[in-house]
């Protein structure tokens, strides 16, 4: 259909936008099949406050379940779910639960104000990172595209869920938790 409008009105503005927004589309969809529930994950690096690069892969080798998290300072639903991942990072980090969070800020100093807002350190207790824009490898990797958006990686490296929401995540890491210590208590 686009290509009839295209024969007709050339290399029309709208046009050209349309043909934009249904690649995008089309690499979003790609990805999504790339990266859903039953895929293995992609390794990523990103940079703490203190300089120090952080790669998802090891991270993960220290644990049983690892929410991938990408977010920004001024994404408000982002900011919005840091008290309920606090609750779930609180109860589950002892079994084995970390949270990778990745800011896509590009001025560092809005994304330390933004932890800074949110109760510093001591209240983001997970490992915050930093992978600067929507351009950054990170987020070109996993195609981030809107945020907030989240991976949940079993140890094993699979995705076990994908886009998840405050009590969605709790469900899934209590669920994946769950599988885990019921497989090694056999």
């Amino acid at each position: 259909m686009l290509a009839s409008y295209k024969q007709e009105l050339g290399e029309h503005p709208l046009i050209v936008q349309m043909e934009q927004a249904a690649a995008e589309h089309a690499k979003t969809q790609q990805l999504a099949e790339k990266f859903g529930p039953g895929k293995p994950y992609a390794d990523i690096e990103a940079v703490g406050v203190d300089g120090k690069v952080v790669k998802l892969s090891e991270v993960l080798a220290r644990n049983k379940l690892v929410l991938l998290d990408f977010w920004a300072s001024w994404c408000g639903p982002c900011r919005g779910e840091f008290p309920h991942l606090l609750k779930v990072y609180r109860e589950f980090q002892a079994h084995g639960f970390e949270i990778y969070a990745v800011s896509l800020d590009e001025d560092k100093a809005d994304w330390t104000k933004a932890m800074q807002e949110e109760g510093g350190s001591n209240d983001l207790p997970w490992i915050n990172l930093q992978a600067p824009g929507f351009e950054d490898s990170a987020a070109q990797t996993y195609g981030v595209v809107q945020l907030p958006q989240n991976y949940l990686i079993a140890g094993d490296g699979t995705i076990v869920g994908v886009g998840m929401r405050e009590w969605d995540v709790e469900r899934a890491v209590r669920a994946q938790i769950k599988k885990v210590e019921d497989a090694s208590a056999r």
